[in-house]
């Protein structure tokens, strides 16, 4: 496990409790005027890609390129598009428009939060840039900022894309994500932010998953040349669960080959909440054992400009000396200001640390500020 020398302890518990205070009147207080209002579908070229749709059954005797009609069945890039036959029976029309409803719903969550896992569904060009100042009683105050984005080629059937990401090249390559936690420095190599650059390659989404295809390099001398493959896909459960499972493998220079799997299974809770249980596992050639992290949460829609995420998480690596490096509990309050492409987000956290067998376990506060740009044409 990488290890920054531990910095001395910085006196901060009044600071934290300001900014709880704070936290707690945003959450309470007065709305900001309403936004301009939105279409009521959202922009192609904007839209997130849920792994794979639901698809009514093909009628015996048709091919499966083909629709009810004979006709090639029309490819859309809505994540939750779904084809419902003319002459389908009553009850399948019902089943597959309650599950475009739960895709929707878990859509809106995912595109709100701004998460990885909304990003990585996405067609069309997009960036998102953000900017974080975090702190936690034992290593004290530190910034980072973070920029992912996709640029789609021209002439290319909305398949081929450049992208350009700026951060921890680990989480990049890898597809850990970013939970809603404020990370302990120390679990951070600050020096690992690099840019990545690089192409990418969509081909179209088949009733069996969704595959993707990315290589570039780490913008840095010597350069060091990536490779990262994924497949994604999706279930639902009835009326208001779904399962969606990612898998990713992927090649660098120095580390050799890796792979991480992720699931993530959802149920709605009523008409303004979502919880969501992830649980991931990464394998690699650099690594003595897996990591794996496990986060709960619950999301809640407070109105249309502000949402808040209440979680769990656990977190450590197999072939550690300590195998659960840390277990917290914490929020993240996001609020949409000013414009409709900028938040604002606090995420403050109780994390259970230890790093080491000859320490012991501590309870460390911590808190992160910071702002979300999204790069999206349709914002503006």
């Amino acid at each position: 496990m990488r290890h920054r020398s531990r910095r001395r302890r910085q006196p901060g518990g009044t600071a934290v409790a300001l900014l709880l205070l704070l936290f707690a009147a945003a959450a309470t207080g007065q709305e900001p005027p309403p936004p301009v209002e939105e279409p009521a579908t959202t922009p192609a070229e904007t839209v997130a890609e849920v792994a794979e749709p639901p698809v009514a059954a093909t009628p015996a005797g048709e091919s499966d390129g083909e629709g009810a009609a004979g006709a090639p069945a029309a490819e859309s890039d809505d994540p939750c598009a779904v084809l419902i036959p003319p002459d389908a029976p009553w009850i399948d029309r019902a089943r597959l428009m309650m599950a475009r409803a739960l895709c929707t719903s878990v859509e809106g969550v995912d595109r709100f939060f701004g998460g990885r896992e909304f990003d990585e569904r996405r067609e069309g060009t997009w960036g998102r840039l953000s900017v974080l100042a975090d702190w936690d009683e034992r290593d004290g105050w530190s910034g980072k900022g973070r920029l992912r984005a996709r640029i789609q080629l021209p002439r290319t059937k909305q398949r081929l894309y450049a992208l350009v990401g700026r951060g921890d090249e680990t989480e990049l390559l890898q597809d850990r994500g970013e939970a809603f936690t404020a990370l302990p420095e120390s679990f951070r190599n600050l020096a690992d932010d690099e840019w990545l650059i690089g192409l990418g390659f969509s081909p179209p989404r088949r009733t069996h998953g969704k595959f993707g295809v990315d290589v570039g390099v780490r913008a840095r001398f010597p350069l060091e040349p990536y490779v990262k493959g994924n497949w994604s896909t999706a279930r639902f459960f009835g009326e208001e669960s779904l399962a969606r499972y990612r898998h990713t493998v992927f090649w660098r220079g120095d580390d050799g080959f890796g792979s991480t799997g992720r699931l993530d299974l959802e149920r709605l809770l009523g008409p303004r909440a979502l919880l969501r249980w992830t649980n991931s596992g990464t394998w690699s050639e650099a690594t003595d054992g897996l990591f794996w992290f496990s986060t709960l949460t619950l999301y809640q829609d407070l109105s249309k400009r502000r949402a808040i995420a209440w979680h769990l998480r656990a977190e450590g690596e197999t072939g550690e000396e300590v195998p659960l490096r840390y277990y917290g509990v914490g929020a993240t309050l996001r609020l949409n200001i000013l414009r409709r492409w900028l938040y604002l987000e606090m995420r403050p956290a109780l994390n259970w640390r230890r790093e080491k067998l000859d320490e012991r376990r501590e309870l460390v506060p911590a808190l992160a500020v910071g702002f979300d740009i999204a790069l999206d044409r349709s914002l503006e």
